[in-house]
């Protein structure tokens, strides 16, 4: 026979069951320290092949070098699963309002060293894509290792897709790297292959060669499922 503790107790774990654990909300300032950590992580490949450190220390010169954000902008959210920081997104427009970071370059190189500091900034910079006036780019999208499965990436998306319709873009847009495994994430949420090009900048610094754009009307990411 059930007591009324062992009642409570399953009645309390149905709600989480039937409520989403996950909350979207904008990017905020102390969020900055948690965000550059899982950007970094996710990011760390590329970092690495630049500089050839520990992903410790990838950790700390991305942040010193601030080549993720470290200050809230319009279009940046961060995704919270049961209170704690899990992922992140960070969209890019025409009229963006953003702030140029400044990098006091000598005291960065001084800690981590000339040729590392520079080759991480270069090679970050390459990557930086042109927005068209009608189209909302996802320029960074990452999730914490330890949350991902969880549907935190698809939530995320969404939310953005939410943004971008409501601030009248037309197009929900992205690049990935070919042979990604998130394309296969991005095609099942809807986006489809808009073009590719071949990159001999990438190939060198990152080895990949190959980009894929891909593309979203920006009514559709509202009726995304939670799937990843």
């Amino acid at each position: 026979m059930k007591t009324k503790k062992d009642a409570d107790e399953e009645q309390q774990k149905q709600m989480i069951i039937n409520s989403s654990p996950i909350t979207i909300r904008p990017f905020e300032e102390s969020d900055s320290p948690a965000v550059n950590r899982i950007l970094a992580q996710s990011f760390y490949s590329k970092i690495h092949s630049l500089t050839g450190l520990s992903e410790e220390k990838a950790v700390l010169l991305a942040e010193d070098a601030k080549i993720f954000p470290d200050r809230p902008i319009d279009g940046y959210f961060v995704a919270e699963y049961m209170g704690e920081i899990a992922g992140a997104i960070l969209l890019k427009f025409t009229g963006q309002n953003r702030p140029k970071e400044k990098i006091g370059i000598f005291p960065v190189a001084k800690k981590h060293g000339i040729f590392k500091t520079l080759k991480l900034l270069y090679g970050f910079s390459v990557l930086v894509e042109s927005v068209r006036p009608e189209e909302c780019y996802i320029e960074l999208l990452a999730t914490d290792k330890k949350f991902r499965g969880k549907g935190i990436a698809t939530a995320l998306i969404r939310h953005a897709g939410e943004f971008a319709e409501k601030c009248g873009f037309e197009e929900f847009t992205l690049y990935v790297a070919s042979g990604n495994p998130a394309q296969k994430l991005y095609g099942r949420l809807g986006f489809e292959v808009q073009s590719s090009y071949k990159s001999l900048i990438t190939k060198f610094i990152f080895g990949i060669d190959t980009w894929v754009y891909m593309i979203i009307p920006a009514h559709k990411p509202v009726e995304f499922k939670e799937i990843a």
